[in-house]
């Protein structure tokens, strides 16, 4: 009787954990194995490419960006690091980091590497949201002349390109909305 006894105490201590172990691989495995279907899904689901026709379109990407760069820091990017900054904020999931790169970029200069075409108002330089008096009319990303990456003007709009570009100069102003703009 007492071998009996001492047996099933051994198969108890035996099994039991076990028997837990089995349980939470079971639930846990479930729960992962769920997950694996939707990575499967995003990793290997054909990436969108990223082509527009407007200065516009672009810009308002970009004035997400600029939205979430604000909610994060409460201020303006450097005038000097703009794009670098937004860039960190474009990220696609459906797309490659270099299509998603096309978004800060003037339409015309999509398909290079060393030209943008957008400036960005270096009055806003590191100011807080609050500084700005008129944010539906303050231009803070706009087409622009300069090309080079993180070009900025000291005077708002003062490299706004004249003639307007095909579907006329757009830009983003410091309240988040995308629109045109014009010097005058």
């Amino acid at each position: 009787m007492n071998n009996n006894r001492g047996r099933r105490k051994w198969l108890w201590r035996f099994w039991l954990p076990v028997a837990v172990l089995a349980l939470l691989a079971a639930v846990i495995g479930k729960g992962f194995l769920g997950l694996i279907p939707k990575w499967l899904e995003i990793q290997c689901a054909p990436k969108r490419t990223f082509s527009s026709t407007s200065s516009m379109q672009n810009l308002k990407a970009v004035g997400t960006a600029l939205s979430i760069y604000l909610e994060t820091n409460d201020c303006y990017p450097p005038k000097d690091r703009w794009v670098d900054e937004l860039e960190k904020y474009m990220h696609t999931a459906d797309m490659d980091d270099s299509e998603t790169r096309k978004k800060l970029r003037a339409p015309e200069f999509e398909n290079t590497t060393d030209k943008y075409g957008f400036a960005f108002n270096g009055q806003l330089s590191s100011k807080s949201r609050t500084e700005i008096r008129s944010p539906e009319k303050t231009p803070c990303i706009y087409d622009s002349t300069k090309t080079e990456r993180n070009a900025f003007d000291e005077t708002p709009l003062e490299s706004l390109p004249d003639p307007p570009r095909a579907n006329g100069n757009a830009a983003v102003y410091a309240d988040g909305h995308a629109g045109p703009v014009s010097k005058n």
